[in-house]
């Protein structure tokens, strides 16, 4: 007869597992053997992006014609989903680097991710977040002054925002969801995300204040990784509802989806160029390893960056 207990210890390890799964493909903070989560600077002459190319996942910048790559992090702990403050002079990111899975919150606590900076110029790493729990996918506010991020510290993951000090903490969508991808209009007024609060994964968007929620997306099929057009006008994400792992667009309001990109391959969302002329793309078309890359979308052209 098997104990009670130990179906209990069982389907708690098949649940983590599934959670940790989960969390590689839809929220991109675990690292697999990738160039991952790319996206650009303020100014257009950077890009960031993780990558696991010396061993271990860490942040690196490269010049929007992937020459020039620079390892800015240099830890054991995975670091991860790299995002920029809007001088250009500065990387927030997720890491592991100060503890290991805490499994005393049971699943909702399965990763220990905290968030930190670190500074291009003097590569200077600074804390900002210290909870059991995970602490993730952070994003810089326009004026500097607010990062929102995922955080599972009440028990499933919701969108919060801190000060860029990583002070006055406080809780925007308080919902038993799970709602991830938090990324900021270029006016700063409204937080784009996904949640699954409706059954599907799906795409909202809410005021900086967490009011006034609105879902973007009405189809069945994940929607996931948000990202605003330079302008405001629209919102690019990623899409599984035709079946592949596909980029597509919606007007702010939710009307006028279409695919930017579709097809075989995985092709994962980073950020659009300062312009608006390309998107940063992480993506394994160029056989199984992803790698980042540029797409021209009036164009429809691919510029291929590493070569991993």
């Amino acid at each position: 007869m098997v104990r009670p207990a130990k179906i209990f210890i069982a389907v708690v390890f098949v649940l983590g597992i599934a959670y940790a799964l989960s969390s590689a493909f839809f929220n991109r903070s675990i690292p697999t053997d990738a160039d991952s989560a790319p996206v650009w600077s303020p100014q257009g002459d950077r890009i960031a992006f993780y990558s696991t190319r010396d061993g271990n996942a860490e942040i690196y910048v490269m010049n929007p014609d992937g020459t020039g790559i620079e390892r800015v992090t240099n830890d054991p702990g995975r670091d991860a989903d790299p995002a920029w403050s809007p001088d250009g002079r500065t990387l927030v990111f997720t890491s592991m680097r100060d503890g290991l899975v805490d499994r005393t919150r049971g699943i909702a606590g399965l990763s220990n991710e905290e968030i930190y900076t670190v500074r291009l110029d003097t590569r200077a790493v600074r804390r900002l977040t210290n909870q059991r729990g995970g602490d993730l996918q952070p994003s810089w506010s326009p004026d500097g002054a607010t990062i929102a991020f995922v955080s599972t510290r009440d028990g499933n993951p919701d969108i919060y925002l801190m000060d860029a000090d990583g002070g006055h903490l406080r809780n925007l969508t308080h919902h038993p969801s799970a709602d991830f991808s938090p990324a900021w209009s270029p006016d700063g007024a409204h937080i784009a995300f996904w949640s699954d609060r409706d059954g599907d994964r799906e795409l909202y968007v809410m005021d900086r204040d967490g009011s006034n929620l609105a879902r973007l997306t009405h189809r069945p099929g994940p929607d996931f990784a948000p990202a605003w057009s330079p302008d405001g006008t629209r919102v690019a994400f990623v899409s599984r509802r035709n079946g592949n792992v596909d980029v597509f667009v919606v007007n702010r309001d939710g009307s006028g989806p279409e695919p930017l990109i579709s097809g075989p391959s995985n092709d994962i969302l980073g950020s659009w160029s300062p312009d608006g002329a390309s998107l940063v793309i992480s993506s394994d078309r160029a056989g199984g390893n992803e790698e980042v890359f540029l797409f021209f979308w009036r164009e429809s052209r691919w510029v291929r960056l590493t070569h991993n």
